[in-house]
């Protein structure tokens, strides 16, 4: 026996059984009298699904028509399928999944906004730096030019009074 072959028998079993139990307990599946408003019983849908064939390892079979209804009688609770319940369990986990996505995206792109103004401002301040430095440099050699005219002007003084003496 092929693992396929085990697999699809084992996933068939597994239907059988959940049908047999929502048929157990009518009021979860249909209406409070066990029966949806289409009409049909719940036993007939779980004969059908034994008789599937199988042909060459795929599956083949024909669906009966899955939609939600409402009991007739009394307006009440919305009835799914054993299918129709999976895939709405499987949308709203996919819907999360998305908004699970989107948070973690919002948080990135805000990750990246505060990243670049990190980035900004360490060149901000580096440019402040070089400004300051170029600045202190200018100032500094203001300071050296009247050092250097201060002592040419003392050196002639004493020259001269060194020529007068």
């Amino acid at each position: 026996m092929s693992r396929s072959r085990s697999d699809a028998d084992l996933l068939l079993s597994l239907r059988d059984v959940a049908n047999e139990a929502s048929s157990a307990v009518p009021s979860v599946v249909g209406s409070r009298h066990g029966r949806s408003s289409r009409g049909y019983n719940r036993h007939s849908t779980a004969e059908s699904m034994r008789s599937r064939s199988f042909t060459g390892g795929s599956r083949s079979y024909s669906r009966s028509g899955t939609s939600m209804t409402r009991s007739s009688t009394s307006g009440g609770p919305l009835c799914m399928t054993l299918e129709e319940n999976q895939k709405h369990v499987q949308n709203a986990a996919f819907d999360r999944y998305m908004q699970d996505l989107e948070k973690e995206a919002k948080e990135a792109v805000k990750d990246l906004h505060s990243f670049r103004s990190t980035v900004q401002g360490g060149f901000d301040q580096d440019a402040a730096e070089m400004r300051k430095k170029r600045q202190l440099a200018e100032q500094n050699q203001v300071a050296l030019m009247n050092q250097m005219e201060n002592n040419k002007s003392k050196r002639a003084e004493l020259r001269r009074e060194n020529n007068k003496s």
